[in-house]
């Protein structure tokens, strides 16, 4: 198994509430993590963060291409308002 599961080919860059860094997110088992444990609980119930979430878990049970929980976990950070410019 990949060290990395559902690892991007480009990192997405985002900043939570609860952190004074920004976190550099670059595969979907790091994003589901986020989503799950750090994610602003305002943000948690929109569509963007259910896509993404079920998208990470597609992912992860290698049932979807990578890129696939890229995207969507980048809809779900715009969505929150927590991302940067890719």
């Amino acid at each position: 198994m990949s060290p990395h599961p559902g690892a991007w080919n480009e990192s997405i860059v985002i900043r939570l509430p609860d952190a004074d860094r920004v976190e550099v997110v670059g595969n979907a088992r790091q994003a589901k993590e986020i989503l799950l444990q750090r994610w602003p609980p305002a943000a948690a119930t929109g569509p963007a963060y259910t896509s993404a979430l079920t998208a990470c878990e597609e992912v992860l049970s290698g049932h979807a291409p990578a890129y696939l929980s890229r995207i969507a976990f980048f809809k779900a950070a715009r969505e929150a308002d927590l991302a940067g410019d890719k």
